[in-house]
C-alpha cells in the first residue's frame, strides 16, 4: 500500500482539466503544496522527495504542453 501525498490528487485533477484557467489555478496551487511540504521541519522520506519530483516534472510537462498553447 503506498502513501497518498496532500499533492497528489490535485496533480491528478490537474491531469485530467480540459479548462486551461483551472488548470493555471490547480499547478500554482500544488506548487504551494510541495512548497509548503519542503518548508516543514520534520523529515522527508526519499520516497516522498522522489514523489516531489516526478509531480514538479509533471507540471513542468503541464505548463509546456497545455499552457503555452493559451492566447
Amino acid at each position: 500500500m503506498s502513501q497518498e501525498y496532500p499533492w497528489q490528487k490535485p496533480y491528478h485533477d490537474a491531469v485530467l482539466e480540459t479548462d486551461n484557467e483551472k488548470l493555471g489555478q490547480l499547478i500554482i496551487y500544488i506548487e504551494h503544496l510541495i512548497d509548503a511540504r519542503l518548508s516543514e521541519s520534520c523529515e522527508i522520506r526519499p520516497v516522498e522527495y522522489d514523489q516531489m519530483a516526478q509531480t514538479l516534472t509533471g507540471l513542468s510537462i503541464l505548463k509546456t504542453d497545455r499552457m503555452s498553447r493559451v492566447s
